[in-house]
């Protein structure tokens, strides 16, 4: 009997702390974080309801290269990206645009659609994250769905530095329409308790020298808020 009890609780343990078994638990919420590249793609297609991958818009070239800077170009292209989701299984695509600004809104907003177009992919199944939620309306308005992304390591800063974070967000919110707010999982509960009825998404790549314990915990709450829609993670 006690034989048993420990396995049990050894088991409960390996559960807790495995990823593979969030993503079974939360299959619709758990995405692939940083898929950057076709062979990533191909090897989780039909695993995650959705990917992630990062995106820099050239003007001059008038197209979107997948790379997370500092990388180097990776000279893969998001035409070639959206050609390879539309003759495989239907997937989510998560796009953190690196470089939205106000010199390229209208351009790139202009290529993301024709993409859409052309490899016949709906609009609404497209998420678009940048950092300035203002630009990201005519993204909204053409049909995607978009997040607003958040400073990092807001759950660190002193109470002063917090509130004028803070009191931009609202401003911001109130001033531009988005889908979404996002940011890492471990402002979770600083975010909800400023923002409860805002939908959110997550990232959880690693633990950044916090307790695995309160980690697993937050995780796994997040994850039960109906107001969190998607975690990132790694595979």
């Amino acid at each position: 009997m006690a034989f048993c009890c420990i396995a049990s609780i050894l088991l409960l343990s390996i559960a807790f702390f495995s990823d593979s078994v969030l993503q079974i638990v939360f299959k619709d919420k758990v995405w692939l974080h940083k898929a950057n590249s076709l062979e990533k793609l191909s090897e989780v297609t039909g695993k995650y309801p959705g990917v992630e991958l990062d995106v820099v818009y050239d003007s001059q070239r008038q197209y979107f290269d997948i790379h997370h800077p500092p990388e180097q170009r990776s000279g893969l292209y998001l035409q070639e990206y959206f050609e390879s989701v539309s003759s495989g299984p239907e997937i989510k695509i998560w796009i953190d645009y690196k470089n939205l600004n106000e010199t390229n809104v209208n351009k790139s907003l202009s290529r993301l659609i024709n993409l859409c177009e052309a490899s016949e992919i709906d609009p609404n199944r497209i998420l678009v994250e940048a950092k300035d939620i203002c630009l990201l309306t005519s993204f909204q308005n053409a049909g995607f769905n978009t997040s607003y992304y958040l400073p990092s390591g807001l759950n660190g800063l002193d109470p002063s530095e917090l509130d004028i974070f803070i009191t931009n967000i609202q401003t911001s919110l109130k001033s531009c329409s988005t889908t979404y707010i996002s940011s890492e999982f471990k402002d979770y509960k600083l975010l909800n308790g400023y923002f409860p009825n805002q939908k959110k998404l997550f990232w959880f790549t690693a633990y950044g020298g916090m307790n695995k314990l309160k980690a697993r915990l937050l995780i796994f709450k997040l994850l039960r808020d109906e107001k969190v829609e998607i975690l990132l993670m790694r595979d």
